[in-house]
């Protein structure tokens, strides 16, 4: 099977059905802007938003290999897409290879409850967040807006 890698100073948006497309969006095209190469994941090579939108994602999950360079991971909002996401069990190994590389993981704030509850309702091994994550490699959008969120994402990766 192909391995899709992640070349410098790169970050993945992680995708499943029921993703919030407006923060997505905004992440690609300002993460692209900044030169950071941006990489959409799914768990299928098409993943429809909450709104209906469908798109295509760079490689599935099941494909990817994070690589020292990877240095973000992003969970978009929405609790669908969070519930999603935890069904595939390479989310929480990606999430703790680039956690283990000094990377960091990002959340939405519409998926910060969501991830949350699943702390509560599935076992550790389809957890997204680790038990043991740091708050220094974990930021939460909380109520910033998305475009401050995501300026404070790039000053990270740049």
């Amino acid at each position: 099977m192909k391995r899709s890698k992640c070349n410098a100073n790169s970050a993945v948006i992680l995708l499943a059905n029921g993703y919030d497309e407006k923060f997505v969006n905004h992440c690609v095209r300002d993460f692209r802007e900044a030169k950071i190469r941006t990489y959409l994941l799914g768990r299928s090579r098409t993943a429809t938003s909450w709104h209906g939108v469908e798109v295509h994602t760079d490689a599935q999950l099941r494909e990817f290999s994070a690589v020292d360079k990877t240095l973000l991971v992003v969970v978009p909002g929405q609790p669908e897409c969070v519930s999603n996401l935890a069904l595939e069990p390479k989310v929480s190994e990606i999430v703790h290879k680039v956690l283990s590389k000094d990377g960091w993981l990002a959340v939405a704030h519409s998926a910060e409850a969501a991830l949350e509850r699943q702390k509560q309702e599935l076992p550790p091994n389809m957890h997204i967040l680790p038990d043991d994550l740091g708050t220094d490699h974990y930021f939460l959008q909380g109520k910033q807006d998305d475009h401050e969120f995501i300026r404070s994402l790039i000053h990270q990766l740049q």
